[in-house]
């Protein structure tokens, strides 16, 4: 009696930690869906701009930088402005993160793990969504092996979920003091001049080439250069 008591109250327990666990994961996709649906509704062509920004703004600078300029190699261009996207994408977005601890599910406010849950499902979406039509350009447009492709978009991933995590460990001091936000919004201005987003690391020297290697950044667009067979 006594055995099978305790075997039944273990199974009732055992119950309603999977059915809590099952809320838990039904919360953080709701809100990986609503935030992906306010991505699409805010334009009519919805997730098409995920994949379209990147594009465009690796144009815009390719036509500056590569056409008006210099010379530097398209896809090292693309690789550098399109990694660089990702990583202020997510930093913005985890600078950002602090100020609804509710995750549009105005009932109740949830538990940590559910948001964070919610906001790394919903970093790899959106990381994958800027980085794959890249990806194709680099494979299809550019003549690089289906590896470089893969390669860029699983770099991009960890670039997005450590920046995301580094805008994160911010967003409370931002909150508290709201020029914080400003002296991030310049830095990373300066950052992306300052990074081999646009030339890579060959091209300088002396104490520019010094800082670079203390910028995380350099090692990520490095390797997938590097491994894309492009000056590094």
């Amino acid at each position: 009696m006594t055995e099978s008591h305790f075997s039944s109250h273990g199974s009732k327990f055992s119950k309603i930690g999977e059915s809590y666990t099952d809320l838990e994961n039904k919360r953080s996709n709701f809100i990986v869906k609503k935030e992906l649906m306010a991505v699409g509704m805010r334009q009519r062509l919805g997730f098409l701009w995920l994949m379209l920004d990147p594009i465009f703004y690796s144009l815009v600078y390719y036509f500056v930088f590569d056409i008006i300029r210099a010379n530097p190699n398209t896809s090292s261009i693309i690789i550098g402005i399109g990694m660089m996207r990702v990583l202020q994408d997510s930093f913005q977005s985890g600078v950002s993160s602090v100020g609804n601890f509710t995750g549009g599910i105005k009932a109740e406010r949830l538990r940590t793990r559910v948001l964070i849950s919610a906001m790394i499902k919903s970093r790899i979406i959106n990381t994958l969504f800027q980085t794959i039509a890249l990806s194709l350009v680099l494979v299809f447009a550019l003549n690089h092996e289906y590896i470089v492709g893969i390669a860029y978009i699983f770099v991009c991933q960890v670039v997005g979920l450590l920046s995301q995590g580094t805008g994160l460990n911010l967003s409370m001091l931002t909150k508290r003091i709201p020029d914080v936000r400003k002296l991030v919004s310049y830095f990373m201005r300066v950052f992306f001049y300052m990074s081999p987003c646009l030339y890579p690391m060959s091209n300088t020297k002396g104490l520019h080439y010094e800082i670079l290697t203390y910028n995380p950044y350099s090692y990520f667009v490095e390797w997938v250069r590097m491994f894309a067979q492009l000056t590094s």
